[in-house]
């Protein structure tokens, strides 16, 4: 389906490029009904030629002109700077969406003079495979209406679950970090792979596979994780000998560890950000 609204993406690091490049390979979105700000006039050049979408260096304020969406890709200590210079431009009829860490619903509603809907995303880098898992939680004045429409725009870039804010700093720890966690998992299979007699090459691209194969099997509901690992093991076999070093070594106890830290330091980010907050009022 594809979206009509006029979007404003303010920011396009790593995160906000995915999107770009998610919406646009999906049709979500046009490429003229897209306008975005960076800091580099370099960057806005690259942006230009890569994607065909109307980029602005350092004018925020320009690149909102006409949209109805506003969409925060942004480092979470740069998302209140940028919310005070676009605030005179904020009305009514604007939808706000930040896709940034630790930055709360109430730091962002402060932020504009006038009550809108706003919407935290926290998603990840699959965006741009149309792969990601992305979860939305959203403000009081966020109707059924535009619930649906933001919703719309992640839905085609892969799953898309409303959840309670209390979730949020749960949810950054796993879909935002998580593909980081995968990503070591499958650098340590590949490497052990080698260890054990297999060219690199080889190790990786059979790690990369298996990874593949076993997360498109887990999407069928039909088995649990636990249930897929007895369905692969075989009693004596050389998987349960695998799974019971997994488990001596402590893995499922350093992934959980791995979690809690990420969730932990999203905690950490809120913080931090309301006293700046309360340091500039």
């Amino acid at each position: 389906m594809r979206l009509e609204a006029a979007v404003a993406l303010l920011g396009a690091g790593k995160l906000g490029e995915a999107f770009l490049r998610g919406v646009l390979d999906s049709g979500v979105l046009r490429a003229s009904g897209i306008r975005v700000s960076v800091r580099s006039p370099d960057r806005a050049r690259q942006l230009r030629k890569r994607y065909a979408v109307e980029v602005f260096a350092a004018d925020n304020r320009r690149a909102l002109q006409g949209a109805s969406v506003v969409i925060l890709a942004l480092k979470p200590d740069t998302v209140l700077p940028v919310l005070a210079e676009i605030a005179p431009a904020l009305g009514p009829a604007h939808t706000l969406i930040s896709l940034a860490a630790g930055v709360p619903l109430d730091l962002l509603e402060r932020a504009c003079p006038a009550r809108i809907p706003i919407f935290r995303v926290m998603t990840n880098l699959a965006l741009a495979v149309r792969e990601a898992a992305t979860v939305i939680c959203a403000n009081s004045a966020a109707g059924e209406d535009h619930r649906q429409s933001t919703a719309a725009l992640f839905q085609p870039l892969g799953s898309v679950d409303f959840i309670d804010e209390e979730a949020m700093d749960a949810a950054t720890a796993l879909s935002g970090s998580g593909p980081a966690f995968v990503f070591f998992l499958l650098d340590a299979l590949a490497e052990a792979g080698e260890r054990a007699g297999l060219r690199r090459n080889v190790a990786l691209r059979l790690a990369r596979r298996t990874f593949l194969g076993a997360a498109r099997m887990a999407e069928d509901p039909s088995f649990s994780p636990r249930e897929w690992i007895e369905r692969v093991a075989t009693p004596g076999g050389t998987t349960v000998a695998g799974l019971d070093e997994l488990e001596r070594h402590g893995v499922r106890r350093g992934l959980a560890a791995a979690i809690e830290a990420a969730a932990g330091r999203s905690r950490e980010l809120t913080s931090e950000l309301a006293r700046q907050s309360r340091e500039r009022e």
